[in-house]
């Protein structure tokens, strides 16, 4: 589920930073703790990292993948951005096609 901002703030996540941009000020957070070894990954991992189009998805339901294949290619801030499997495993859900819009947080696949 995507989270209502304010009017006025920008939130988009790189990777393990977080940057905000509210009222003129930019802020960068970033994840200073990893998950320990052997830890289940987190609910979001697959979700969009900012509102976006989708341009194109690669994978379907049942296929394989690898840590690291592309999931599929989200359009956002005048640049495309693949969206990569966190983990080995089987895509077993699909939730958007190619030219839907999303918001940020909203899930894009889901890896069993």
């Amino acid at each position: 589920m995507a989270q209502q901002l304010p009017p006025g703030l920008l939130a988009v996540r790189d990777g393990r930073s977080v940057w905000v941009h509210y009222r003129g000020e930019t802020w960068r957070v970033e994840r200073v703790a990893e998950r320990p070894a052997g830890a289940p990954e987190e609910e979001h991992d697959l979700t969009a990292p900012m509102p976006g189009r989708v341009v194109k998805v690669l994978v379907s339901e049942g296929d394989q993948v690898t840590k690291g294949t592309a999931l599929l290619l989200l359009e956002a801030m005048k640049m495309e951005h693949e969206i990569r499997a966190p983990r080995d495993g089987a895509v077993t859900r699909v939730f958007r096609a190619a030219g839907e819009m999303v918001a940020m947080g909203d899930p894009l696949v889901e890896i069993g």
